[in-house]
């Protein structure tokens, strides 16, 4: 996705600038702190399209997932603790019936 949001930005696309995507790529980056974290989850609340939510999730799922899952590593993603946080209250919020 780092890569996607670096072509992205060279071309001057304008998803680069729409929050939705903004939270994203920084839940793929690491969250620098708690303000920010806090930011994105309530963007990500917010959303009410179920495709939109399973990617949310999985998203924070991939990130945290232990190396041998994803092929690459997380040693440099700061504030595990922030992401682990955000995808429990987000699993709580959308968990259907």
């Amino acid at each position: 996705m780092e890569n996607a949001w670096t072509i992205l930005h060279e071309k001057r696309d304008g998803r680069i600038s729409d929050p939705y995507y903004l939270a994203l790529y920084r839940a793929i980056d690491g969250y620098q702190d708690q303000e920010q974290s806090d930011s994105d989850l309530r963007i990500f609340e917010r959303v009410t399209d179920m495709r939109r939510q399973r990617q949310v999730l999985n998203l924070y799922r991939w990130v945290l997932a232990p190396l041998e899952k994803k092929g690459v590593s997380s040693s440099g993603y700061s504030h595990t603790d922030l992401a682990e946080r955000n995808l429990a209250k987000l699993e709580a919020l959308w968990k259907k019936p």
